[in-house]
């Protein structure tokens, strides 16, 4: 019984441990956006940081949060759309960034049997 209690307090301090590891490697990565980028609002940062995508992002932030696009696509009047593959799913889905004037306006998919690059 001794022997389970003791493994049982061992299992959740390490739990603990990698759960603040994580934790302050987040907050080191805030930080460095903030310190990198003062122009961005907090919560481009959080999002960067995360790695999420929300409509209203520059190109720049979205550089920052998923890479470069797979493929770019221009158009005229100031329209494009970038295509990143969807993360995890082996369809070959595409997650697409609508942008205009340098800006998100749009995210949608596509999957691929439907859809011809």
């Amino acid at each position: 019984m001794i022997r389970t209690t003791i493994l049982f307090i061992v299992l959740v301090c390490i739990i603990c441990f990698a759960c603040l590891a994580e934790a302050a490697d987040l907050l080191s990565s805030l930080a460095r956006c903030r310190a990198a980028h003062p122009a961005w609002s907090e919560q481009i940062c959080v999002n960067v940081t995360h790695g999420k995508v929300e409509k209203g992002m520059t190109e720049e932030q979205v550089i920052a949060s998923w890479g470069p696009p797979q493929r770019k696509f221009k158009f005229d009047a100031g329209h494009s759309y970038w295509h990143y593959p969807a993360k995890g799913d082996p369809s070959g889905a595409k997650i697409i960034l609508h942008m205009k004037n340098g800006k998100v306006i749009d995210i949608g998919s596509k999957v691929k049997r439907y859809y011809n690059e």
